[in-house]
């Protein structure tokens, strides 16, 4: 669905299931929308505190994206993870 209303609508879903919950570590890939996946982070920051930025998302700091292959970066590395 344009404009992803869908991945905003799977980031409520994933938040309030039951299989999210209870683990000792959860590993989102493909969070390449920052929108979405932001979302999706914020819901589940009550069941996991402890939280790393999406990989490759800042451009300074340990997650940044670096290279002398181009300065300009297309995408984040789309991953987080929660414990």
């Amino acid at each position: 669905m344009y404009p992803n209303w869908g991945q905003y609508k799977r980031a409520d879903l994933i938040g309030q299931s039951n299989y999210i919950k209870n683990n000792d570590v959860v590993i989102f890939n493909e969070a390449f929308d920052n929108g979405a996946s932001d979302k999706l982070l914020s819901n589940v920051k009550k069941e996991y505190p402890y939280q790393t930025p999406v990989l490759g998302r800042s451009q300074s700091g340990w997650d940044k994206t670096e290279g002398s292959y181009s300065s300009t970066v297309a995408e984040d590395g789309g991953v987080a993870d929660c414990k």
